[in-house]
């Protein structure tokens, strides 16, 4: 879901789209996906609690922030059936 309304976010000035081009198409004619926006912002610092109440006060599905105890990127999203997710990125040792 792509709206311009975000609340907190102080946005960059927005690139070039892209072409994308998977290592493999299928069928006969080649797979492209072009990446009609890039959004670029600085992430407030807050707590998953917060990040869920931003996400539903916008209207999102997800919600991008960083966590303000570990300081680490993470992801809020609405599951498909009830309540919140988050995605919390891990470094492969």
């Amino acid at each position: 879901m792509e709206t311009d309304e975000d609340s907190d976010a102080e946005f960059a000035e927005e690139p070039e789209p892209q072409t994308l081009q998977p290592a493999q198409a299928s069928h006969d004619s080649p797979a492209t996906h072009e990446v009609m926006r890039t959004k670029n912002f600085f992430l407030k610092p807050m707590t998953v609690e917060a990040a869920v109440e931003q996400c539903d006060q916008l209207g999102h599905d997800f919600y991008v922030f960083r966590e303000s105890s570990s300081d680490q990127v993470q992801v809020v999203y609405k599951r498909r059936t009830t309540g919140y997710g988050v995605i919390v990125p891990v470094n492969e040792e």
